[in-house]
């Protein structure tokens, strides 16, 4: 009669999912904020994509960047985070400036805010390299403490 339970000396050993959790995560947000770009240099997965899109972003066209002559699939604000989400991958926080890390999401989303409201009141036209920039400075600061925070925590384990 066969055991109803496999013999523990002779199972597959568990795989931690701590080993695999953060490389997936993190590749998993490059690929997230690389993809605006990359679908911008092809205009026809581009348009099949912007659906998809529309409940991330307003894709207004005056606050669109255009790459060979069509629109992205995101707004300039919302390319910046994509493009900062996989650049604070890249670029995590050091462990030295950690404890910074909430401080530098709050800051960039008062710089972000600051010029959405600007903007609301007509003060000044959207003007690409400010909605870029305060893109970029959301989503690397938001990314960059979530990877450093990953990184510290898996090295201090081992």
């Amino acid at each position: 009669m066969a055991p109803l339970l496999p013999d523990p000396t002779t199972a597959a050993p568990r795989v931690d999912p701590r080993r695999w959790a953060v490389p997936a995560l993190a590749a998993l947000l490059v690929t997230a904020g690389l993809l605006p770009w990359l679908l911008a240099l092809r205009p026809a997965w581009s348009a099949a994509a912007f659906g998809a899109f529309r409940s991330l972003c307003h894709q207004r066209p005056e606050r669109t960047l255009t790459i060979l002559g069509a629109p992205m699939v995101v707004c300039s604000r919302c390319a910046g985070i994509y493009l900062g989400m996989a650049i604070g991958v890249a670029l995590p926080l050091p462990r030295r400036l950690l404890p910074h890390g909430r401080a530098m999401v709050i800051a960039s989303l008062a710089f972000a805010t600051i010029d959405v409201i600007t903007q609301d009141l007509g003060l000044h036209a959207p003007y690409h390299p400010v909605r870029l920039a305060t893109g970029l400075l959301i989503g690397w600061s938001g990314c960059a403490f979530l990877m450093g925070t990953l990184r510290s925590e898996r090295t201090a384990r081992a």
